[in-house]
């Protein structure tokens, strides 16, 4: 363990050594209300896999997308065989292509984007991106998409272009903004309302923090005022 990096931010620092076993318990009941057998789930950033675990167990057909080379030879050796896994080795972005990729010296803070100065530099690669969009006309309209993904979530969400029934993107309290363009492109597939599980000391909580459901200015305007990061869940009332 980088222990410098755990004490510069111990928050997320957490999420990633721990490899979300903290509140396994809490996320499966969550996901519970979401998943049921035999749906589609897409996990845009599946790391090493926690989350796809969970899905898998409610009997989701998961598409695992992965753009780490290393991550996407242990998520196929963690889960083999799985005929409900498809391990898709790119990330998602706003066009197909090629993009360049920064591998961070801790797991879990790898990104498309910049690295913050919690975590430095291993190495820079060049990947293969596919679009949300293509995504859908490849594997369907799934019922729900999680997305971790280092601050390139607005990008993952950019060609969404059709109402899916839930989705969960990571939100941190320095990046306001881009939270609200994401959640603009979600309000503008449907009719949404928002929810949202917070970041503690020792990482994601898993649980919903709201009893009732806000409209997206409600829950930046909570988010805001509370200063907080963690995962904002969209989910369509249609």
């Amino acid at each position: 363990m980088n222990l410098s990096n755990a004490m510069r931010h111990p928050i997320r620092s957490a999420r990633s050594y721990l490899d979300w076993r903290l509140d396994v318990r809490s996320l499966r009941k969550l996901y519970s209300k979401i998943i049921k057998r035999g749906d589609l789930v897409f996990d845009i950033g599946a790391n090493k896999g926690a989350y796809t675990k969970i899905m898998l167990s409610l009997g989701a057909k998961v598409i695992a997308f992965e753009p780490d080379p290393d991550l996407v030879s242990y998520l196929k050796r963690r889960f083999s065989p799985n005929k409900n896994l498809e391990v898709c080795g790119k990330g998602v972005g706003l066009r197909e292509g090629k993009l360049k990729f920064n591998i961070a010296t801790t797991n879990g803070h790898s990104s498309f984007k910049e690295l913050k100065g919690y975590t430095e530099l291993k190495k820079e690669i060049t990947v293969d991106v596919i679009t949300l969009r293509k995504c859908m006309d490849v594997w369907g309209v799934p019922k729900f998409i999680k997305i971790d993904t280092e601050g390139f979530e607005y990008e993952v969400l950019k060609t969404l272009n059709v109402p899916v029934d839930y989705i969960s993107f990571e939100f941190t309290k320095g990046s306001i903004k881009e939270t609200e363009k994401c959640l603009k492109i979600i309000d503008g597939m449907g009719n949404y309302e928002y929810n949202y599980a917070a970041e503690g000391h020792y990482g994601l909580s898993n649980k919903l923090v709201l009893k009732d459901w806000l409209s997206s200015r409600e829950i930046i305007k909570m988010i805001t005022e509370r200063n907080i990061s963690g995962d904002i869940y969209a989910r369509n009332k249609n």
